[in-house]
């Protein structure tokens, strides 16, 4: 048996006739030229640029060329020389990186040897900066201070939206008490009447946090309450249709001696409403989200947002920043908080 040195990495089945006449058969697996282990994509100390980290393990001499295309049709490439069985880890400026800006796109490693290879790997991103901020005396924070991340358009579902009818900015800090959050929304029609555990079901806010996000997963690893070693914590914030008191609720709490499903009067809330638009401000005290002291400069924090909106009782609709609360519950699937001064 004999196999061409360009033959294309695959499954193949060998069949054939032996010496009396028989029919045989016998699997064979063409293992490509190399492995692409991984790809990360990883944001620069200042905030201000991010780039894609592909981790290759060669198994022959080659040479290769990786290309990064994003989805707005910018693109980035390299070449490169790869040894055999000598890990090789390759990184490209991500062209276009905004903090809170949706970066999609792939990295492809293709061989410029004989042996014909190409595979691709595909990213999805999206990384806000988030500021460490000084708190006042009444643990308030200076919004003015902090650049605000138009959500508009990151990810409109289930179908865009007319900014008319719904739209919104969000703030985020951390300060030594806790994390602070500032959601201003134009809403044409502000509708809730929903129960407290049902509040995603008219306008309200939603949002998801993942305390560990730079920590591996541990899969199959629930131990201590957490989700495959990870804290994650789901709230909503509703201002009901008849004004009263703002509503708090807690669906989830993957943490050690955390309760969800119930409401959080720890979490302070301010709802301001003024014809059509909606301003929300949220402080959630470091103990509400599992952790005893504020997170340290240059970690990373998993967090997702939905605003809802439901106009007179018509179909939901929202603005996402991040996936993992409205299209499934998957905090892998977060966007990334991460932390300057």
């Amino acid at each position: 048996m004999e196999i061409s040195p360009n033959a294309e990495p695959g499954s193949y089945l060998l069949v054939g006739n032996d010496d009396v006449g028989a029919w045989l058969a016998q699997p064979i697996k063409v293992m490509p030229p190399m492995d692409f282990k991984k790809l990360d994509c990883l944001i620069s100390a200042d905030g201000k640029n991010m780039k894609a980290i592909a981790q290759l393990l060669p198994r022959v001499d080659d040479k290769i060329k990786v290309s990064l295309a994003v989805a707005d049709g910018k693109s980035n490439s390299l070449e490169a020389t790869a040894k055999k069985d000598l890990p090789l880890t390759l990184s490209l400026d991500i062209p276009g990186f905004t903090a809170g800006k949706r970066m999609e796109g792939a990295v492809t490693v293709q061989s410029m040897g004989s042996i014909p290879f190409k595979v691709e790997r595909k990213f999805d991103n999206t990384m806000l900066v988030c500021r460490i901020v000084a708190e006042d005396a009444q643990g308030a924070v200076n919004w003015s201070e902090v650049p605000a991340v138009d959500i508009s358009d990151w990810g409109p579902w289930p179908k865009p939206i007319a900014p008319a009818d719904c739209s919104a900015t969000v703030k985020t800090a951390v300060g030594k008490s806790g994390f602070h959050l500032l959601v201003d929304v134009t809403d044409d029609f502000h509708y809730q009447i929903a129960s407290p555990a049902s509040i995603w079901m008219d306008d309200s806010v939603q949002i998801a946090f993942d305390m560990d996000a730079s920590s591996p997963w541990l899969y199959n690893n629930i131990g201590d309450g957490r989700f495959n070693g990870h804290r994650i914590f789901e709230y909503g914030i509703a201002h009901p249709s008849k004004g009263g008191e703002t509503v708090v609720w807690r669906w989830r709490a993957d943490a050690p001696g955390m309760k969800a499903n119930c409401t959080e009067p720890s979490v302070k809330t301010t709802v301001i409403r003024n014809g059509a638009n909606a301003l929300y401000e949220v402080f959630f005290p470091w103990g509400t989200l599992g952790l005893e002291e504020s997170p340290k400069t240059g970690s990373l924090l998993g967090f997702s947002l939905a605003v809802n909106d439901v106009d007179k009782g018509n179909d939901r609709h929202a603005l996402l920043l991040g996936n993992g609360i409205v299209d499934g519950k998957d905090p892998e699937r977060f966007a990334k908080l991460f932390l300057v001064k």
